[in-house]
């Protein structure tokens, strides 16, 4: 719907229920995607600053180590290791629509004008949580929105203006039946991706998060699973897990995560940065040119970054 520039305000009563609404509201964007939550919970979202943010890379080894004796010389060569990657701003928008005709309908009923505000709003921010999440993994990365982990967890897609590569691409490994290879699988990505944990580390700086598809990928995991270990102590009889591991980290289910895939994360090595004014936040009403309703926009201004694409991989051809 085309709108014109905003000349006027909501009523002040109707404007900060809506804002309410978007601040209870708001956090659903982060908290129902597993991969964001985590980010949130380790307090890995952080401050937007600047016109795009600057990650710095190891880009090769430092120096050349070598052993010696005596009077050998050392290798003193210069060597450059980092490089930079220059992360762009992504942006999201959805409006709050209500027609005038609504408006003055429900406005004299009680609580049905903030019912109604409430249903708009709700709507508004599940919209902008579904293209979030359906962003984190589709195949190519949106031009402008949120970077896909596909492509992070691939070895080949430019990201952030750095060509992938041994030193900057994911691990990508073509699976089959899991009940034939994707413990076999899952254990090899494992091992491969856990080498570059951080010095010092102890096995800190690993793998934290499994992501599968809710409905193929983590029920082949489940099917996979003692039928013994199904129950639980005091003769408790449960179908299901409350909560499922793999080598101690969590496999947890998104129904955004393509149905053939299984993501392994280190979440350690992602940011996201949000923008703090653009943070599920409301703009001023504008009023339709053409038509008897207004809008109020929502807006998300952020991307996601990762300082180091080697620590991220994938499964790809999963079946049953």
């Amino acid at each position: 719907m085309a709108t014109a520039n905003a000349v006027g305000t909501f009523n002040k009563v109707l404007a900060s229920t809506i804002q309410d609404y978007v601040s209870k509201f708001g956090m659903q964007v982060y908290n129902s995607s597993p991969f964001l939550a985590r980010l949130l919970q380790k307090d890995l979202k952080k401050k937007w600053v600047g016109e795009a943010v600057r990650v710095k890379l190891v880009g090769a080894r430092y120096k050349t180590a070598q052993s010696y004796t005596d009077y050998d010389t050392g290798n003193v060569s210069v060597s450059e290791p980092f490089t930079v990657a220059d992360f762009e701003l992504g942006g999201y928008i959805q409006f709050v629509t209500l027609a005038g005709m609504q408006r003055r309908k429900n406005a004299a009923m009680g609580t049905r004008i903030f019912d109604l505000a409430k249903t708009e709003t709700q709507v508004a921010i599940q919209s902008i949580r579904d293209l979030v999440a359906t962003h984190l993994f589709q195949a190519t990365n949106d031009a402008k929105g949120f970077l896909s982990l596909s492509t992070i967890t691939d070895a080949t897609t430019t990201i952030a203006g750095v060509a992938g590569s041994g030193t900057w691409g994911g691990t990508t490994t073509a699976s089959g039946s899991f009940a034939g290879q994707g413990k076999t699988d899952l254990w090899t990505l494992y091992l491969t991706l856990n080498q570059y944990a951080g010095l010092g580390s102890q096995g800190l700086d690993e793998v934290d998060l499994i992501l599968m598809n809710n409905t193929t990928s983590f029920r082949y995991y489940m099917a996979s699973m003692e039928p013994s270990m199904r129950y639980t102590p005091g003769g408790k009889g449960d179908v299901g897990f409350s909560d499922i591991k793999f080598m101690g980290k969590d496999v947890v289910a998104d129904p955004f995560v393509t149905s053939t895939q299984v993501y392994m994360l280190n979440t350690d090595h992602f940011e996201l940065h949000v923008m703090p004014d653009a943070d599920m936040t409301m703009q001023e009403e504008r009023f339709a040119y053409d038509g008897d309703s207004s809008t109020v926009p929502i807006i998300l201004n952020g991307q996601l970054t990762t300082n180091g694409r080697r620590y991220h991989g994938k499964l790809t051809g999963v079946t049953a």
